[in-house]
């Protein structure tokens, strides 16, 4: 009775055994170039990639972690530019606390990007006029195939906001860079970055209920105490008038000390 129970969990460590060996194999044919690491060839390489680099754990922000399908939009967001997703998902966050709430991007992300497309002779290149809260930033580059020099500036330092970073206080030069870069490739190449946003660009227009403010006008107060508007209406009965003593008492009948 016992050899028969024995013989299935034989036959299934045999068959583990073999596609063991079969996937050490296959994973063995596979070579990696710089950039090319994380370069899914097929919709299956996709969804695997996507489902191993959830659980990575702390190797990856929590936002990712356990979430494949967040991983395969992170993974496809990242693949054009050869950038590898695990470093990228420290850079994102989400824009709210809403479930729906938008991913947002560090601005060095988007830089990276630009210069990881291919699309530009070298890279972006940088250049600084003016001093203090005047300060302005050009960033400049030739897209290959192209001669002439596109340049995209920055505004004055003092007229930019939001400024979410603490780096526009402690390192301004490095934040221009990186604003007048996102600013280049939105005007010269905006295909680069479609659905990618910055910190700056989502917490500045963003709207919703969850940043809505309440302006309900305060209730009125009579005596110290808080009425609702209706009931104040109540009280008043057609053809009064309510002078502001009406509601004190006379001098004669205040307390010592009492207004």
């Amino acid at each position: 009775m016992t050899q028969p129970a024995q013989l299935p969990t034989a036959i299934e460590q045999a068959l583990e055994k073999t596609d063991r060996q079969t996937r050490r194999t296959e994973l063995a044919q596979i070579s990696f170039e710089p950039g090319q690491m994380f370069q899914p060839k097929n919709s299956r390489d996709l969804m695997d990639m996507a489902s191993m680099i959830s659980g990575a754990g702390f190797m990856l922000k929590d936002i990712y972690r356990n979430n494949p399908a967040a991983c395969l939009g992170l993974i496809a967001v990242c693949a054009p530019y050869g950038l590898n997703p695990l470093q990228v998902s420290w850079k994102t966050y989400k824009a709210s606390k809403a479930e729906d709430a938008p991913i947002a991007y560090e601005a060095q992300v988007i830089v990276a990007m630009v210069n990881g497309s291919g699309a530009l002779k070298g890279g972006l290149r940088y250049k600084f006029e003016g001093e203090g809260q005047a300060r302005r930033c050009c960033a400049y580059g030739t897209l290959k195939g192209d001669t002439e020099v596109l340049e995209a500036w920055s505004p004055r330092l003092d007229q930019i906001k939001p400024k979410n970073s603490p780096l526009w206080t402690s390192d301004p030069d490095q934040q221009l860079c990186y604003y007048t870069g996102r600013s280049w490739a939105r005007r010269y190449k905006p295909e680069m970055l479609l659905g990618v946003y910055s910190t700056d660009e989502v917490d500045g227009p963003l709207v919703g209920p969850e940043v809505a403010r309440d302006v309900t006008p305060s209730a009125p107060r009579r005596g110290g105490v808080i009425y609702e508007q209706e009931e104040v209406v109540d009280e008043i009965h057609e053809g009064e008038v309510l002078t502001p003593g009406d509601d004190t008492p006379d001098a004669d009948e205040r307390q010592p000390g009492e207004d």
